[in-house]
């Protein structure tokens, strides 16, 4: 696993808004993507269950779930930008203004499924997965997409602060959680070249 240093918690801030802003057009999860993280919830029979994405930007990803799992609304957190946190169990309020690295104590043990893509935006990856399965419901999932793009070539920066192989995403979760499995191109053709890493909350 490689990662980037920050000097301070403010480089990190920094890094992350300027992130934002350049890229908060940009829509990352694909649709064939969102297919699949959805069958994996309804495997579980938490296809009615609150869900939380963490890292969304714009928030594209949050309709995508809601409307594979036939929810009124998923909320999503953005570090950048987003409504005040106090308003995250109102519908008209998805993306909420939070670091996702840090716990906030209504959710804790709140959601049926978390999902997220970036877990390489996290300088302690391993802190923040604790924080996501705490989370979780007893029986609730965990869902980390990992991509070649996480493991990029050129190293990590200042923003995409963690660049690690699909084996360490694994063994990072696999520290916050007991049963991990993936679910990729074997499994599921959709995923391409793409990994999802599942763990499950057991208590």
């Amino acid at each position: 696993m490689r990662q980037y240093r920050h000097q301070t918690a403010g480089e990190y801030l920094e890094a992350q808004k300027a992130t934002y802003e350049r890229k908060k057009d940009m829509v990352w999860l694909q649709p064939h993507h969102a297919d699949v993280i959805a069958e994996q919830i309804h495997e579980e029979d938490l296809a009615q269950a609150a869900g939380i994405c963490h890292g969304v930007r714009s928030g594209a990803e949050l309709g995508m779930l809601s409307r594979r799992l036939d929810l009124p609304h998923v909320i999503g957190t953005e570090i950048a930008r987003g409504y005040h946190v106090a308003d995250w169990n109102l519908r008209r309020r998805p993306v909420l203004k939070w670091d996702m690295r840090k716990p906030y104590d209504d959710w804790r043990g709140r959601f049926g499924w978390v999902y997220s893509n970036s877990l390489d935006h996290s300088n302690d990856p391993l802190m923040t997965v604790e924080v996501w399965m705490d989370q979780l419901v007893p029986g609730g999932l965990l869902v980390v997409h990992w991509s070649p793009g996480h493991d990029h070539p050129r190293g990590p920066d200042a923003a995409d602060c963690t660049m690690a192989t699909l084996d360490e995403y694994v063994e990072i979760v696999a520290k916050a959680a007991n049963n991990v499995r993936t679910v990729g191109a074997v499994e599921n053709l959709k995923m391409i070249d793409h990994v999802l890493v599942l763990a499950r909350r057991m208590t």
